[in-house]
């Protein structure tokens, strides 16, 4: 690789460690390690449906030593669920990559 990371990259979850998602982005940034030689650090900001991590990340230096790990569902319930969201999750965020794909059910 010719990019080099001076410092970690902070890899956000907004679900418990231990989860599905956390297991993914976990087996996911072990391979980015591997491959790019560059550390990583998984942080889990659990809590309010992923919009503490959501917000956290929003309002995070823009410095591309962020990313920010997440279903869909997180970021677009946030603007049908709250009066006033925190973040303009479309104008925050960039879609880089889709790491799984999950069924989703409707029970009545």
């Amino acid at each position: 690789m010719s990019a080099q990371a001076d410092r970690p990259i902070r890899v956000v979850v907004p679900y418990g460690a231990g989860g599905t998602s956390d297991i993914i982005t976990r087996t996911v940034i072990n391979q980015m390690e591997k491959q790019t030689g560059w550390s990583f650090v998984v942080e889990n900001k659990v809590g309010a449906g992923g919009n503490i991590a959501t917000e956290y990340v929003a309002r995070a230096k823009p410095d591309g030593y962020i990313i920010y790990v997440t279903g869909g569902n997180a970021l677009a319930a946030s603007g049908h669920l709250f009066k006033n969201p925190p973040v303009d999750v479309t104008r925050a965020f960039e879609s880089i990559a889709t790491l799984a794909r999950q069924p989703t059910l409707v029970a009545v």
